[in-house]
């Protein structure tokens, strides 16, 4: 597998801000990038680590409501990610 990009080996241009971004966050609870660029029309890319789970607000839908414990579990998940990598809200997706 590869390894995570280097946040070093990230161009300074303006459309690479949230990939550099991206590639500084270092936590187990967020995928890693393992890829940045420009496509020839323009368009940038980021390439990121598969992470194999499923979307929570699709479970709470089908399964109903989750236990408290759980909850809790998962908000602290994404807090730890968010200390570590001085996540923003902008930056945290699903």
């Amino acid at each position: 597998m590869s390894q995570p990009l280097d946040w070093t080996s990230v161009s300074d241009d303006p459309n690479n801000r949230e990939a550099k971004a991206a590639v500084q966050l270092k936590n187990p609870h967020l995928a890693a990038v393992y890829d940045v660029g420009t496509r020839e029309t323009g368009a940038p890319f980021m390439v990121m680590e598969y992470l194999d789970g499923y979307d929570l607000g699709a479970a709470i839908k089908q399964y109903g409501a989750i236990a408290l414990e759980t909850a809790i579990f998962y908000v602290l998940q994404a807090l730890e990610a968010l200390a570590d990598g001085r996540l923003s809200e902008g930056q945290a997706r699903p």
